[in-house]
């Protein structure tokens, strides 16, 4: 349908209402995010009474919510999904008023198509909201759109530009559809390098024959792909093209104007997620690296033990804040371990002067107690690492007495050569930076035993007693038969039986003795 003329009297009305909308939209999503109890939301069916009346399409909501979001909260940050729910909830009203229309006007609520789309785009707007990853964006924004536009072949592609002396592939397939189908995917890539300067941010490109496929994109790429007819959406932010959400179909296909509405306003949601995403893959690559450098651990060879660490991130792939050290003493060696409090650069920066700051304490100090008072000093007196845990002991190389103390952190596990299971839990106190007694306990133990630090993401898991995680634990720890990857090998085998839903610090110590 062809657009009025920017200045008619119907271009004019449009963008009074789109302005209108817009204003009320501000003022509601703004009173949810920032009233504890969720005020705002009142005010969403009568918005969505607004946009029925004055007809505003999905896009328009979905661009109006997109532009305010990013006035208001231009760094939103961990309430990101808040304000996204808010979307989620305006669609649902929006979705209970129309079919309050339609049971007024004698329609069949089966024949809404409108009211089915309405669903799909509040689905499609929470899952974008948790998805981190551009890959995991993509996936999502692929799902959806093949749904409503009986593609058979389809992709989400990124395109990286034609720099100078840029080489090799100038795009990125995000996510395809079939996903392993090799000559389908070098189709899809041609496609998208011959797509991508055929695009404009403000048109999507619709090819409904296949000689039109044929030119834009080649014969061999279209006979691969099946392609009779395709189409293409810009994946715009910041007013450059940055992808396209490229669709192939077998036959030619005319979408309904819902169902064009739906496309549309999942790109745009699409987009605005994809560039999150992006910067969220950066910061977690500058995170990670920060992470692994800093826990690099000095050569400690000691006869008289052996050992291994592992740590790995969450599945949802955010780095945190968890940490591990061994240090070589004179007659003893130290193991620490511990988790800062948040995720990303700022934990990983945290970490690492914790970390730091045990490692020098650990070498000033022969008791454990003494190590985690000076760290609960550091932490109070700098704020870095406020309220984070910590298990820090030491084991005589010679006579196998172990010293610890431990600070808001999961207890250690020691398991004795004869399989006695014994949980570290006499020496516990607060968390780093809350002050107060510091306790220390010691023990002997015998040349066989295997100690095991961990972090809490090892036995928690939502909606699960913490013992049942403990077992887990005692059950993965007691079957191993030495130390070479011993940490890794108890991550491995504790997440085969549902996953580990945190990230994850693990140490094994074995005391061989003289």
């Amino acid at each position: 349908m062809a657009k009025p003329p920017r200045n008619s009297p119907t271009a004019r009305g449009a963008e009074a209402s789109r302005r209108r909308f817009e204003s009320r939209y501000r003022s509601a999503l703004e009173e949810h995010v920032h009233t504890p109890t969720g005020g705002g939301l009142g005010e969403a069916k009568e918005l969505g009474r607004q946009a029925s009346e004055e007809g505003i399409s999905l896009r328009d909501v979905v661009s109006v919510h997109l532009e305010v979001r990013g006035d208001l909260f231009p760094d939103v940050g961990a309430r990101f999904g808040d304000v996204d729910a808010f979307l989620c909830e305006f669609l649902s009203m929006f979705e209970d008023l129309q079919m309050e229309l339609r049971e007024a006007q004698g329609l069949a609520i089966d024949d809404g198509r409108r009211i089915d789309v309405l669903r799909r785009l509040r689905d499609v707007a929470a899952d974008l909201s948790r998805a981190t990853t551009r890959r995991a964006v993509a996936a999502v924004m692929l799902r959806a759109t093949l749904e409503v536009s009986d593609g058979k072949v389809g992709t989400i592609v990124f395109f990286r530009g034609r720099g100078r002396g840029r080489r090799g592939r100038r795009t990125d397939l995000l996510a395809t559809v079939p996903p392993r189908d090799a000559r389908r995917l070098r189709a899809l890539s041609a496609a998208a390098d011959s797509i991508e300067g055929l695009l404009e941010p403000h048109a999507s490109l619709e090819l409904t024959s296949l000689e039109e496929v044929r030119r834009a994109i080649g014969d061999e790429p279209s006979a691969v792909l099946g392609a009779a007819s395709l189409a293409a959406y810009p994946i715009v932010w910041r007013s450059k093209v940055h992808g396209a959400l490229i669709i192939a179909a077998p036959g030619r296909r005319v979408m309904e104007r819902i169902d064009r509405e739906f496309v549309d306003a999942v790109v745009v949601m699409g987009a605005s997620a994809l560039e999150r995403a992006g910067r969220y893959d950066i910061d977690h690559e500058i995170a990670l690296k920060l992470q692994r450098g800093m826990m690099s651990i000095p050569s400690c060879d000691v006869p008289e033990t052996s050992w291994s660490a592992h740590y790995s991130s969450a599945a949802t792939g955010l780095v945190g804040g968890d940490w591990y050290d061994v240090i070589g003493l004179e007659e003893r060696i130290g193991f620490s371990i511990g988790d800062i409090v948040g995720r990303g650069i700022d934990a990983a920066v945290a970490m690492g002067q914790v970390r730091s700051a045990g490692r020098a304490l650990a070498n000033c100090f022969d008791k454990p107690h003494e190590v985690v008072e000076g760290l609960d000093h550091f932490v109070s007196s700098t704020g870095c690492g406020e309220d984070s845990s910590m298990a820090y002991l030491t084991i005589d190389r010679r006579s196998g007495e172990l010293a610890y103390a431990v600070a808001g952190h999961p207890p250690p596990l020691v398991i004795g050569h004869d399989g006695t299971v014994m949980w570290l839990e006499g020496a516990s106190s607060a968390l780093l930076g809350r002050g107060g007694k510091r306790p220390s306990a010691t023990l002997l133990i015998e040349p066989g035993a295997t100690v095991v630090l961990y972090t809490d993401g090892l036995v928690e898991r939502r909606g699960e007693p913490l013992d049942a995680g403990m077992s887990r634990l005692v059950e993965a720890a007691g079957g191993l038969a030495g130390t070479d990857n011993a940490a890794r090998q108890i991550v491995e085998r504790i997440g085969s039986t549902g996953g580990i839903e945190d990230d994850v610090a693990v140490v094994v110590v074995r005391f061989i003795g003289d």
